[in-house]
């Protein structure tokens, strides 16, 4: 006849205690990284909001890469990059994919973010139309992933993708409910206003010049400043804001 083993009752309080406290330990050990990486974001980036600390959500990729999403109080989704879970703060590396208010009812494009030198990539999106169930991105789907946010979808990517982007939503029946065409938007400071035609028409996007400005640093029919800025995604037919420059007043 076999004898049960018989466990002391003091030798299981112990190991309960022990695991209670790993796992209030691992707890808050989380809460504190959180306040971490909520810090750096808040604190130590350039951003014209305030973010709302329980918004924050955060995405393991490949190449040790942490993506973390965070809304504004303005309603804007903004994106972190981390490397070994330190933030980057090269400005490439953060800024807004959408608003989560204002969101275009269908595919809101976030742009793309690279070091080919390390071989990283990373693009991102948002989707707003419930009816959209996919994606494709230059007619490639196979290596995009998808994560629910806030209501809405964000989708993301970490191969090279080739400009222009032609971006597809798709219906859980495969049909296209939406489908458009992006650029990313060059550093027009360095071009006169007869380059910003010749960009504007190679881009296939439109030029609103508004108010020409004196200025002492940039010369006469260049660019001062430009909306949205260098390194935006901007949709094919869409506007740029340009202010030239009227010389030395």
């Amino acid at each position: 006849m076999i004898k049960k083993l018989r466990i002391p009752k003091v030798f299981l309080v112990l190991l309960v205690a022990v695991v209670l406290l790993s796992t209030i330990a691992v707890i808050g050990i989380g809460k504190i990284k959180k306040e971490n990486y909520f810090d750096q974001m808040e604190n130590q980036t350039a951003h014209d909001f305030p973010y709302i600390k329980d918004t924050m959500e955060a995405i393991e990729l490949d190449n040790d890469l942490t993506l973390f999403l965070i809304t504004d109080e303005a309603g804007n989704v903004n994106y972190y990059l981390a490397n070994d879970h330190i933030i980057n703060y090269s400005t490439e590396s953060y800024g807004d994919i959408a608003n989560i208010n204002q969101a275009e009812e269908g595919i809101n494009w976030g742009g793309q973010w690279n070091k080919e030198n390390e071989n990283i990539y990373f693009s991102k999106g948002l989707i707003a139309n419930k009816e959209i169930e996919k994606v494709s991105v230059n007619d490639q789907t196979k290596n995009i992933q998808y994560h629910p946010y806030r209501g809405n979808t964000i989708f993301y990517s970490t191969e090279p993708i080739e400009e222009p982007v032609t971006i597809k939503g798709f219906s859980k029946d495969n049909e296209v409910v939406a489908d458009t065409y992006y650029v990313t938007l060059d550093d027009l400071e360095i071009f006169t206003r007869d380059e910003i035609s010749t960009y504007a028409q190679n881009k296939r996007i439109t030029i609103n010049y508004l108010e020409e400005e004196f200025s002492d640093t940039v010369s006469k029919n260049r660019v001062i400043r430009h909306n949205p800025a260098a390194g935006a995604p901007i949709e094919v037919g869409g506007t740029v804001d340009v202010v030239l420059s009227k010389g030395q007043k």
